[in-house]
């Protein structure tokens, strides 16, 4: 594989095209970085040139003369003498922020995409202290996640979840699923630029596991020549203690870095005093924490081959978790326990070839090889001695292995100002193997074939339909198709979209089981496929007032029905089985206002979702549809000149009510009580050049911990048990040192 790899590397590396040496550049004034592909027109022969991932041209003909209209997104359009000099700077007149990829064939403004894409900054990472995914997303309007101390964190968008929302770090996909879920806390945040959600089925695109939404990680990738490092430290007083360094260097044609962080959390439980350090546990009832003891290591080498009509990217990362169950003593003499010892692997190495052949059409390529190893021991601990043996239980100790091999390449063609397509392939071949693993090793291989086009019917409005289709070496694959609309006014946008999705149960569904302490999950190989249909639309509004205040509001709508899907049942005796529970439904309505200028930045959403399936239809409990609703407030203020930012974080969880059934046929319903988490931050900029920001706050203010939960069967018998969803009020300080050498002024 990874010569193979290597080989790749070479020829792709031998056909590209040198930097122009005698050529004219295009640059932001502000940023000085490089303005990428921009229309360059020649106002006496029409000739059109497209700037390089250098932001330049090369030379023009003398028949061409001197005189262009420059051409971008995000500037003005200019008349430009490119005899008067050799590098332009040029002011942008837009927020660049707003450029999106997921989904797209090229670089796409966020108005202008027909799919609904909201955008998580790289501000909004850092003032919140958030130190993963899930402690960032938490705060997102369309999202809810639910909590497992060993499996991790399950996250919804829209009231579809699971297996049916991608994952991509810079479009590659991220597996190690556990339960159906990928564990949003092991994805760290160092190096993130941005983060793209697309609400809504992007399953055209990229198959299976897109049904409900797509959460694609944008990498930070320096643009200016020089050196670039970042270094940030953290502490919280429940217990975590996490550093990161991130660097770069980029020179000529070259871009290369390195990053690493260790996130440290010492385990909590209710009672611990509010300012927690490492020390040694007693071992007694004390030893065994509610939030076990964690510790995560990630690692990223990267090298970046830039030339005048593409990039080559080559990259490594890889990511070690280390979580520390501590059982409670036995009884009758508590002076032995079982600890159970959870250690994951994750090693990703990623080959990316982006190509631009001509002014129109654009060629993109990605092979990336992906390998999760879950190892899980379980010791005999004798507290009086502190010595330890594994245990020789049959389930005790265990290695699960999935390895993953995913090739994507697509070609984009811009055949007018009206039309363009999309046409793309997506290969993914999975292994399975472990003795939890039915038969010791299962594969699956999938083949899809996808197109899109997009006809801008007037400058207004704007059609993208597309299709589908895969070859699964399991189960038979339909075609599924999918139609987005987009029409967009001076100050309103207003977007549709419709979709069929299919997913064909995964390795793990089919064929692993889970077994420890607190679960006992087994795999069925009887699963059938999951089909789907997900309308969306929705309707924003924006104004601009005296140049300077900013308003937005918006309304979406969806409707998702997902027939056979997928689902964990009860088999009794502590025994869980996936199976298909035959229609499941989610429909809802989001409000969304925004409000900001130079001195702040506030948001308010409130999302009103219904929940169904047809196992409610053999109940009495409640109605069809349990609707939840749930609301985010966000606010951020800029002082003097933002260098002083304060920011507030507020999530109000409603109260969610589900329905499950048991292998006897037995209707539960389940209902959680609502909950509002609040986080409050203080960042100061100790620097004129803002290269050391020192950020103080405040997390879960109102000291969540539990939430009630109520499970009623059919028969009208209930109990009553507690869900997990914070680990109490802290403080916390974060400390980030930015280093940037560039060269010249450019």
């Amino acid at each position: 594989m990874k010569n193979s790899i290597l080989i790749v590397f070479i020829f792709l590396l031998s056909s590209v095209i040198a930097q122009e040496d005698d050529a004219y550049t295009f640059i932001n004034s502000n940023s000085k970085e490089p303005i990428v592909g921009a229309v360059v027109k020649f106002q006496k022969t029409s000739t059109i040139l497209i700037t390089n991932n250098f932001g330049q041209i090369s030379k023009p003909n003398s028949e061409d003369g001197d005189e262009v209209l420059f051409h971008a997104y995000g500037y003005p359009d200019t008349i430009l003498n490119l005899n008067s000099q050799k590098v332009h700077r040029l002011k942008s007149k837009r927020d660049l922020s707003t450029v999106v990829v997921t989904g797209q064939g090229n670089l796409t403004d966020q108005d202008n995409a027909i799919e609904k894409i909201n955008i998580v900054t790289a501000e909004q990472i850092a003032y919140s202290g958030a130190n993963n995914l899930a402690d960032i997303l938490a705060y997102y309007p369309s999202m809810r996640f639910s909590q497992d101390l060993v499996l991790g964190t399950n996250a919804s968008i829209n009231g579809i979840s699971g297996e049916n929302i991608k994952l991509l770090i810079d479009g590659v996909p991220v597996i190690g699923r556990q339960n159906g879920n990928i564990d949003f806390s092991q994805i760290n945040l160092m190096n993130v630029e941005r983060i793209e959600i697309v609400e809504g089925p992007l399953s055209v695109n990229y198959g299976s596991n897109a049904i409900g939404g797509t959460i694609n990680i944008i990498t930070k990738k320096s643009k200016r020549q020089g050196i670039e490092a970042n270094a940030r430290a953290f502490y919280q007083s429940i217990g975590h203690y996490n550093v990161s360094l991130n660097t770069s260097f980029f020179k000529k044609r070259h871009r290369f870095g390195i990053n690493f962080g260790r996130n440290y959390f010492d385990g909590w439980s209710p009672g611990d005093n509010f300012f927690s350090y490492p020390q040694q546990l007693p071992a007694d009832t004390n030893r065994a924490k509610l939030w076990n003891q964690k510790e995560q290591l990630q690692g990223e080498i990267f090298y970046d081959y830039i030339y005048n009509k593409g990039t080559i990217s080559a990259s490594g990362r890889s990511f070690y978790e280390y979580i520390l169950n501590r059982g409670f003593p036995n009884a009758p003499y508590f002076e032995t326990a079982f600890d159970d010892r959870y250690k994951t692997y994750r090693n990703d190495l990623r080959l990316l070839w982006n190509h631009r052949l001509s002014n129109k059409i654009n060629l993109s390529n990605s092979l990336s090889y992906n390998r999760f190893d879950r190892v899980k021991t379980t010791e005999f601990i004798d507290l009086t001695t502190l010595n330890s043996v594994l245990s020789e239980a049959a389930d005790a100790q265990d290695t699960s292995t999935f390895s993953l091999i995913n090739w994507r390449g697509s070609i984009t063609h811009t055949l007018s100002k009206r039309w363009s397509y999309l046409v793309g392939t997506d290969f993914i071949y999975e292994t399975a193997s472990g003795k939890r693993i039915t038969d010791g090793v299962r594969e699956i291989m999938d083949l899809g074939i996808y197109a899109n086009l997009t006809y801008k019917i007037t400058d207004q409005f704007s059609i993208k339909p597309g299709a589908r289709y895969s070859y699964n070496s399991i189960y038979p694959s339909p075609i599924t198709p999918s139609l987005g609309l987009l029409w967009r006014g001076k100050n309103i946008a207003i977007r549709g979209s419709v979709a069929s999705g299919y997913r064909a149960p995964s390795l793990k569904e089919l064929y692993f089981e889970f077994v420890d302490i607190n679960h006992n999950i087994i795999g069925n190989e009887d699963l059938l496929p999951e089909s789907s249909i997900n309308v969306l639309g929705s309707i924003k509004y924006n104004k601009t007032f005296n140049s300077q205040l900013n308003f937005s509001a918006g309304l979406t709508g969806f409707y998702n029905q997902i027939q056979n899907q997928i689902s964990l049942a009860n088999a009794g005796d502590g025994q869980f089985t996936y199976f298909n529970i035959g229609e499941y439904r989610a429909t809802g309505v989001q409000t969304e206002f925004t409000l900001s200028n130079r001195q702040f930045r506030s948001s308010l959403n409130v999302n009103y979702t219904g929940r169904y399936n047809r196992l409610e239809e053999d109940s009495d409990l409640i109605p069809t549809f349990n609707f939840t609703t749930d609301l985010s407030l966000q606010g951020t203020w800029y002082l003097f000149k933002g260098r002083y930012n304060l920011s507030i974080f507020c999530r109000y969880n409603g109260a969610l009510e589900t329905f499950g059934i048991t292998t006897e046929e037995e209707v539960i319903n389940q209902r959680q009580e609502a909950f509002t988490l609040l986080d409050i931050s203080f960042t100061a900029n100790l620097l004129k050049d803002k290269n050391l920001a020192l950020t103080l706050g405040a997390k879960n203010l109102l000291n969540v911990t539990n939430v009630n939960s109520t499970i009623q069967s059919g028969s009208a018998h209930s109990s009553g048990s507690a869900l997990i969803a914070g680990n109490g009020t802290s403080v916390f300080i974060s400390l980030t040192y930015s280093f940037k050498h560039f060269k010249g002024n450019e």
